[in-house]
């Protein structure tokens, strides 16, 4: 293992590749280095759309996303490494707060003052607070598998009672970092795991189970970040969300069919409280822009024309 006193600063050893058309950009704020990269619109720009990854991961998550997808016709696309993940290093713990105020940055850098934001997971719960925190600046929401409060499944609130154990993980992270000794983390292409993955999925049978069995691992997960980030990230998918309905804009809820985490009933019922909410099931276990990115962006593209469009 090697050892390295960490400064806070990028590595440019862990920049994801940038697609054609985009520009990486950076934003500082506190402790903490935010690294994206925007592809502007090809045609008439109708704003923003701000891609947030999950837990664990990195920015390479929505490559190809952001590569095939049709919004770039009229949307500018902006990507970025959450603080603590990747190329966007942090001191303090990335709180979904700190999230939040880092995504308001990065929509002053990018020259907007609203946008659409799209999140995985850990992303929707950061979306979900920056909708609470900043109801000016949101335009419309996409929340992949979000765990919303009240329609978790029992194995997602057993994970929750198990609150202590990322809290002492985060301990013993933060401990070893204030020391200055942490790892020297590899670079890691998400777009080449999920490459791998669709050839397993559609494989089925056992390789369909090693690929879940992979993708829940935390032991996979590790190796590309440090403790104490990790554990920030378990307990903060885990805190309450915050209440929708004050929200005016349109929001797309898109739950997965396996209902691991959240119950699509429940999902669907709650949308349906919303003013212009809508929910729609895609046939996954909890990783849409792995299982089914097809589906995906027809169902994210279609959304947007509908409810966004000029």
């Amino acid at each position: 293992m090697r050892i390295c006193i960490r400064n806070p600063e990028p590595d440019p050893q862990l920049f994801y590749p940038l697609v054609e058309g985009e520009e990486r950009i950076t934003v500082r704020r506190e402790d903490a280095v935010i690294t994206a990269a925007l592809a502007r619109a090809r045609g008439e720009c109708r704003g923003l759309v701000v891609l947030v990854h999950g837990a664990a991961s990195n920015a390479s998550r929505w490559e190809e996303f952001t590569e095939k997808t049709a919004l770039r016709e009229h949307w500018d696309v902006l990507r970025f490494d959450l603080r603590g993940h990747g190329a966007s290093p942090t001191r303090t713990p990335a709180t979904l707060e700190r999230h939040a105020g880092d995504i308001e940055a990065l929509l002053r850098a990018a020259g907007h003052e609203r946008a659409v934001i799209l999140g995985h997971s850990l992303g929707a719960a950061i979306a979900m607070r920056f909708a609470d925190e900043h109801r000016e600046a949101v335009k419309g929401l996409v929340l992949l598998d979000p765990l919303l409060s009240g329609c978790l499944t029992e194995k997602a609130i057993r994970m929750r009672r198990k609150r202590w154990m990322p809290v002492t993980l985060e301990i013993i992270g933060r401990f070893t970092r204030a020391l200055g000794i942490e790892r020297r983390l590899p670079f890691h292409s998400l777009r080449k795991g999920d490459e791998a993955a669709r050839l397993k999925i559609a494989e089925g049978g056992e390789a369909l189970e090693a690929f879940v069995k992979e993708y829940s691992s935390p032991w996979r997960d590790l190796v590309h970040i440090h403790l104490a980030d990790y554990a920030r990230d378990l307990l903060e998918v885990g805190r309450p969300t915050p209440d929708l309905s004050p929200l005016r804009v349109p929001v797309l809820v898109i739950g997965a069919s396996s209902g691991s985490f959240t119950s699509p009933e429940r999902m669907r019922e709650k949308v349906a409280g919303l003013a212009a909410g809508e929910f729609t099931l895609l046939e996954c276990r909890h990783w849409p822009v792995t299982e089914c990115l097809g589906d995906l962006m027809h169902v994210v593209e279609d959304w947007a024309e509908r409810r966004l469009g000029a």
